[in-house]
């Protein structure tokens, strides 16, 4: 990795065509090549792959990633989001059939939204591997096979130590093709992934060494293990700006392991798809998410009795083509459902946002079953007081305009109409957060102050 960033190194690119050709490239125009393929494999944030109808040659490879790179600043810089790429070298094996581009130590500073690199201070991350390598499928870019063969490593600016590291037990994979369809390019992406990732973060970090020199720090880190069944992959087909085409996930199943490799949580059947189309001028956004099976492990007893255990959403976004305001834009919510031990709840519905109103319009359709048996277990295992159980049966009495019933199904519908305030059931939404914030004032009030308590004691002391 380079460590002055303006330094322009020469990069030895070698080309086997028959007799050795050695050339010499810039490598400023090669580095533009790292943010296109750290990219396409979601460190930049999952921006799709170039392509070319040519052979990849230094004249090609020059031409195409300053096209795209350009393009993609502009991008990055209408998001509010700097980056930073660096790379210590990039070499070009084989002849014109067979290539492999193989990039050595890549990273890329992302910085905090709406700052600079220099201004984000620690909160800007670096994301870095060894090697990225690149395999052309054909004589084109128009297919192309993206590997991270070694761990990823997650570190924040100014720090010796990576926070998060990834290890894969096989190289993360992703393809990448070009189809055309009419007029319109669409790029088909493939993420296959590996069936078992060892996750280390750092813990904490123990400051030592001399007096009055630089402190030593030592990590300290802790690690699990996410395992996945074989198969799993995700699926993109989509234009080259993100807004048109369809997506999906599917894992037969995906579990986290402690470091003793105790299971502390699994998801079996996990699927998800995404499809954007623009119909009539309506640019229409459709997302679908099921987890059907979500199970708890012996590490985690005192969670189980009270945590989700499935989750499904089924919900569309629509606004006028070309509107990238927000002003005008509809969701349609078809189903949410949360299982959470007996308790359940679904949302349905349908909300809009207006030019000129600063909550959406519209109303969804709430039901609640079984809460009360969910809240006596929580008292039960001392999770919550019967404080906070009063608090939450105030609240439900308030939206239902009465003793609200909440040993079976609670019913209620939260509306907004122009001009109005948000309606929780026959409840203002200003009311209800009054009386959840009056009731969290009342609970912190209630905790013993060690000054209060060590006024007590004095008199006590002293009438002995």
């Amino acid at each position: 990795m380079s460590s002055n960033p303006d330094h322009q190194p020469t990069v030895i690119v070698t080309e086997k065509t028959g007799a050795s050709d050695v050339r010499k490239v810039p490598a400023s125009k090669l580095r533009k090549f790292l943010l296109i393929a750290l990219a396409v494999v979601g460190l930049g944030g999952g921006a799709v792959f170039f392509f070319s109808k040519q052979g990849l040659s230094e004249a090609v490879l020059s031409k195409l990633l300053d096209d795209w790179i350009a393009d993609q600043e502009m991008q990055a810089k209408a998001e509010g989001t700097e980056v930073d790429l660096r790379y210590q070298s990039i070499t070009l094996k084989g002849g014109l059939t067979e290539q492999t581009v193989e990039i050595d130590n890549p990273s890329i500073m992302i910085a905090e939204t709406g700052l600079s690199i220099a201004d984000s201070a620690d909160r800007a991350k670096e994301i870095s591997t060894k090697r990225l390598l690149l395999y052309p499928q054909g004589v084109n870019l128009e297919n192309v096979r993206i590997e991270l063969p070694d761990p990823l490593n997650v570190t924040y600016q100014g720090q010796q130590h990576p926070v998060f590291t990834f290890a894969p037990n096989t190289p993360l994979m992703v393809s990448v093709k070009k189809e055309v369809e009419g007029t319109s390019e669409f790029m088909v992406v493939n993420h296959y992934f590996p069936t078992q990732w060892k996750i280390t973060h750092l813990k904490e970090q123990e400051a030592g060494g001399l007096e009055d020199a630089t402190p030593v720090l030592t990590p300290t880190y802790e690690s699990f293990t996410l395992s996945a069944a074989e198969g799993g992959r995700y699926y993109s087909r989509m234009l080259k700006d993100g807004t048109l085409g369809e997506g999906n996930l599917a894992l037969a199943s995906v579990a986290i392991a402690d470091e003793a490799g105790q299971e502390v949580f699994s998801l079996k059947d996990v699927k998800s798809t995404w499809k954007g189309a623009i119909e009539q001028g309506t640019m229409q956004q459709h997302f679908t998410l099921a987890l059907a099976d979500i199970e708890y492990g012996d590490s985690l007893p005192e969670l189980a009795p009270y945590a989700p255990q499935s989750l499904a959403i089924d919900a569309s976004l629509s606004a006028p083509e070309g509107d990238v305001s927000g002003q005008t834009m509809k969701l349609n919510l078809s189903q949410m459902k949360l299982a959470i031990g007996n308790a359940s709840l679904s949302l349905t519905g349908n909300l809009e946002t207006k030019e000129g109103e600063m909550l959406p319009l519209g109303q969804l359709d709430a039901s609640v079953s079984g809460l009360s048996a969910l809240l006596a277990q929580l008292q039960r295992d001392g999770v919550v007081d019967a404080a906070a159980v009063k608090s939450v049966q105030d609240t439900a009495n308030q939206i239902g305009g009465g003793k609200a019933d909440l040993s079976g199904e609670f019913a209620f519908s939260i509306t907004r109409q122009p001009g109005a305030g948000m309606m929780v059931g026959k409840a203002p939404l200003e009311n209800l957060l009054a009386t959840v914030l009056s009731s969290a004032f009342k609970g912190i009030s209630m905790q013993p102050h060690s000054g209060a308590a060590g006024a007590a004691q004095e008199p006590a002391s002293g009438a002995q």
